[in-house]
């Protein structure tokens, strides 16, 4: 994605609403005592529900306050504790902490729980030009204090959609919010990111945002990439209207992800069904996908299996999973000849129009037809009969259905031997060495395709569990040998394609990197001077190293220094080239000088 957002800050709705509020927001009235405090002697309530702010903002009004001090008092109000809990103000109370500032303008007030929330939501909805985020989360406060929405839209002047819409942003994931606030996404983008489910906002976060705080960060067509996250319902493999395929889910057609259940709030949304929620559509095509697949083989006993060549991996995994799709021969659609029954006549074949243009009938060539198609059923019949055709469940990335086929499509695969059949010849005593060997690969291949599912699954949980360790702040990192030579390992990842295979004989004496535990050894084995080394292949690989400007160059800069590279002796033969460059010049600009001092005083 590479054309870049606007950075210009959405328009805000006018401050001027029709809020019906009790309280003033005016500090300086009877109810209250003015006083000067101390900012570290204000602490941040619970209720306040502004969670994000602007770091660049905060930090240019904080340099303002420096000049200029709070000109507009905070109001507070005194706790059992005897410490002071804010209600308004808490832009101003941030930013004059980061100023330095000793004491601030404070009005004191005895103010309930319920007056507090009154008095946050008039302050942030009432203020010039609130961030629409804000405005949201002001308007999910009310929400939450249940208060209806049409009560809510009443209150603001504003519809109902305009509320809900609002109610949704607030329900975006933090990192979203944060980027909003900066004003990196549009209205219209974050309208569109604020219906998908919060599964699908973090994958978008990871995919497109994640680098948001870099200088050089950009975004494109991000309504184009949203489209990955939605689904139309009407080409959905399963029935939109099922309850019983995912229980705690329940039926598309009444859920808040299905824009269609939208039409009363948000009627352009309506016109296409269409799901947002990407982990319960999945969920539902596996769900799908496995019903379908039990339902053909408990109703018609295949004797074998039939894979489209695109099989999904949603419907790869459900295969591989299902005990009574393992217990069957497998063939790949290109392998065999799908035989279809005959279809019977239709009379409009058999239907003219003469030359006066009258429609004709000719049932005597329908009749031949119909006698045609009753052979050729009972041939189809009999072949599935005497097993001529092969009874088969098929299975594509949008279901099963039964089928029969015959051998040799594009590549002929050798029919299989079930568990089934090598059981019943034990039984009657007709099984053969072939048999039993075949039967032995089967179990090992299949018990092999198990193991590498538990390897995954070992590997997944693992995976969640370092991540979810790395949101929660109070985990306490120590610094592990497994920590460093995982550092060594991102290092040479990072190497260039001519540098790794330089850094590879050098160090790794032929071991591949493919081999993981021999190389993880490796690395974890390299002395401090074969580090060294490849960290500044790994700087050198950098363009960007070259470039004084850039903190790769600066790092390179002080990784030669501290080498031994004599920085000194270079910076002082450029300086002594610069003074020469000077001295040349000097004559030249004082000429210049000269003459131009002279046309000054001609004109």
């Amino acid at each position: 994605m590479s054309t870049k957002t606007s950075n210009k800050k959405q328009s805000k709705p006018s401050a001027k609403k029709n809020l019906n509020l009790k309280y003033d927001l005016n500090p300086f009235n009877t109810e209250g005592t003015p006083i000067e405090v101390s900012p570290e002697q204000v602490d941040i309530g619970p209720l306040n529900y502004r969670k994000i702010f602007n770091e660049k903002d905060l930090q240019d009004f904080a340099a303002d306050l420096a000049l200029h001090g709070v000109i507009h008092a905070i109001v507070v109000r005194k706790m059992p504790s005897g410490r002071l809990e804010l209600v308004v103000g808490e832009r101003r109370l941030r930013a004059a902490r980061i100023a330095g500032l000793k004491a601030i303008p404070a009005v004191v007030r005895l103010l309930t729980d319920e007056q507090v929330e009154e008095l946050m939501l008039a302050e942030n909805l009432q203020r010039e030009n609130p961030h629409p985020l804000h405005e949201a989360q002001g308007i999910e406060r009310l929400y939450k204090a249940q208060k209806p929405i049409d009560e809510i839209a009443a209150r603001l002047g504003k519809s109902k959609s305009f509320v809900y819409s609002r109610l949704k942003w607030a329900e975006l994931i933090l990192p979203l919010q944060e980027i909003f606030l900066a004003d990196l996404l549009g209205v219209k983008e974050v309208n569109d990111l604020a219906f998908l489910s919060a599964d699908s906002q973090q994958e978008f976060f990871n995919q497109y945002c994640a680098d948001w705080q870099e200088p050089d960060f950009q975004l494109g067509n991000i309504r184009q990439a949203i489209t990955q996250y939605k689904y139309d319902l009407k080409k959905a493999p399963f029935d939109t209207g099922d309850k019983t395929l995912l229980p705690d889910a329940g039926a598309c057609t009444h859920c808040p992800f299905n824009s269609a259940t939208l039409k009363t709030l948000f009627p352009e949304m309506a016109t296409h069904a269409t799901c947002t929620h990407k982990v319960c559509y999945k969920s539902k095509c596996t769900a799908h996908i496995q019903r379908s697949i039990a339902a053909v083989i408990a109703q018609h006993q295949p004797v074998a299996l039939v894979v489209s060549g695109h099989l999904s991996e949603d419907a790869r995994m459900v295969v591989d999973s299902m005990p009574e799709t393992n217990a069957l021969p497998e063939h790949s659609l290109y392998e065999v000849y799908l035989r279809y029954a005959p279809a019977p006549p239709e009379k409009e074949d058999h239907t003219y129009y003469d030359e006066d243009g009258e429609e004709e009938f000719d049932e005597s060539s329908f009749n031949i037809a119909q006698q045609e198609y009753e052979q050729d059923l009972a041939e189809y019949q009999n072949k599935i009969e005497s097993g001529t055709l092969t009874k088969a469940v098929l299975v594509k990335s949008d279901g099963a259905s039964l089928a029969y086929f015959s051998e040799g499509g594009g590549c002929t695969k050798e029919k299989t031997v079930t568990a089934k059949d090598v059981q019943q010849a034990i039984k009657s005593g007709t099984v053969t060495h072939d048999m039993l060997a075949g039967e032995i690969v089967r179990i090992e291949a299949r018990e092999k395709r198990a193991k590498e599912i538990d390897r995954d699954k070992v590997q997944q949980q693992v995976f969640d569990a370092v991540e979810e360790s790395l949101k929660n702040k109070d985990t306490e990192f120590t610094l592990t040998d497994a920590d460093l030579t995982a550092a060594r390992l991102l290092i040479y990842q990072s190497l260039g394609w001519d540098a790794r295979n330089t850094v590879q004989n050098m160090l790794f004496n032929g071991i591949a990197h493919t081999d993981n535990e021999a190389f993880l050894t490796a690395l974890a084995g390299l002395t401090d001077g074969q580090y060294a080394y490849m960290i500044r292949m790994a700087l050198a690989c950098k363009s960007e190293c070259k470039i004084p400007g850039q903190i790769s160059g600066a790092s390179l800069y002080k990784v030669a220094e501290a080498a031994g590279v004599d920085v000194a002796a270079i910076e002082t033969a450029q300086t002594k080239k610069a003074k020469e460059r000077e001295q040349k010049l000097k004559p030249r600009i004082a000429d210049l000088k000269k003459r131009a001092k002279k046309f000054k005083k001609a004109a």
